[in-house]
């Protein structure tokens, strides 16, 4: 039986679109939804003065009524989702719940909504659920197809957007050893849903030190999926890794999800950079996966396992480089 979070996540409800739209009205000062929030405050039975209300110090109540007053019309709201949402939305520190005396009320972060929406997450952080995360982030997974003179392979890369504020450049990134013009040669790059045109005459940059090359995709939509780059990611963080590995007994790869968790963060004496390990089951076809956090972030880029063999056992754990890597490379190769 599903719980109400995967219904949520599965179904999409109206409310997600409904509270979006309060929030972001809200954070933009809108006067409409202003002048609705003030008329919640003759309808309330709490202790909210009008002028809290004004200053966005909220109840529940308020913000309820302002969505099903001002934004559903003649359309039906289920007020049990919205205060599901809600409770969501103080997860991801989008409303703030505070006490003042015997006075309890709500705070929207107006920076908090703002900065969500112009990732593009901010329905991931109201919906708060890993199916939600995997339907947002999968039409930005791709995968790449090589020959090389071990067969045919494959690899994942990811569209990811610029990390500067204002710049709407989009950017595949992957392993570098996925595109290494002198092992391979890319056949294709596809996402489920799309085929990217021109693949051989993508414009690499790789990095000289470590696992990632990135290169530009000109005019690509700025409706599609970008995913947002956050190069933080504490121990026991819960993750996702989206990618196209190799599936025994199926003939094409496949874009599979696996959950996992942060479970320690490294540098290694054989190889340079910042490591995430994470519990996920990676295996060949992965390289180049973002490892997403529950909002959808990319926190860090799969590469490689560390292993060590010897005559009694074998030690595997999979790691992937941090984000800010890939940050530091946009920035510094296209400035």
């Amino acid at each position: 039986m599903l719980t109400v979070g995967e219904v949520i996540a599965l179904s999409k409800p109206k409310e997600i679109a409904l509270l979006r739209q309060f929030l972001t009205r809200f954070a933009n000062d809108d006067k409409e939804i202003c002048d609705i929030l003030a008329e919640s405050h003759k309808k309330q039975s709490n202790n909210l003065s009008l002028e809290m209300i004004k200053s966005g110090h909220l109840s529940e109540f308020n913000i309820i009524y302002s969505i099903v007053r001002g934004l559903a019309q003649s359309v039906g709201v289920d007020t049990n989702i919205l205060s599901r949402l809600l409770s969501n939305c103080k997860e991801t520190e989008i409303i703030t719940a505070s006490n003042f005396g015997i006075v309890s009320f709500l705070t929207i972060n107006k920076s908090v909504i703002l900065n969500y929406y112009d990732q593009g997450i901010l329905d991931n952080a109201i919906s708060l659920h890993l199916l939600s995360t995997i339907s947002y982030a999968q039409d930005a997974v791709y995968r790449i197809l090589v020959d090389s003179p071990n067969g045919e392979g494959t690899g994942t890369g990811f569209i990811c957007r610029d990390p500067r504020a204002q710049r709407n450049v989009s950017y595949l990134v992957t392993a570098k050893h996925n595109v290494d013009p002198a092992a391979v040669i890319i056949k294709e790059i596809s996402a489920v849903s799309w085929t990217l045109e021109n693949a051989s005459d993508l414009t690499w940059c790789h990095h000289p030190d470590i696992d990632i090359s990135i290169s530009p995709i000109l005019d690509f939509p700025i409706s599609a999926t970008r995913l947002p780059l956050f190069p933080i990611c504490p121990v026991l963080t819960e993750v996702i890794t989206l990618g196209f590995p190799t599936i025994p007994n199926c003939k094409h790869s496949h874009l599979l999800a696996h959950k996992g968790e942060v479970n320690g963060n490294v540098t290694s004496y054989l190889q340079s950079g910042n490591f995430l390990l994470i519990s996920n089951a990676v295996s060949p076809g992965s390289s180049g996966s973002p490892v997403l956090n529950k909002l959808g972030s990319v926190v860090a880029i799969v590469t490689n396992s560390f292993e060590r063999k010897d005559d009694i056992s074998r030690i595997s754990v999979q790691a992937a480089l941090d984000s800010q890597h890939i940050i530091d490379l946009i920035s510094e190769r296209f400035p």
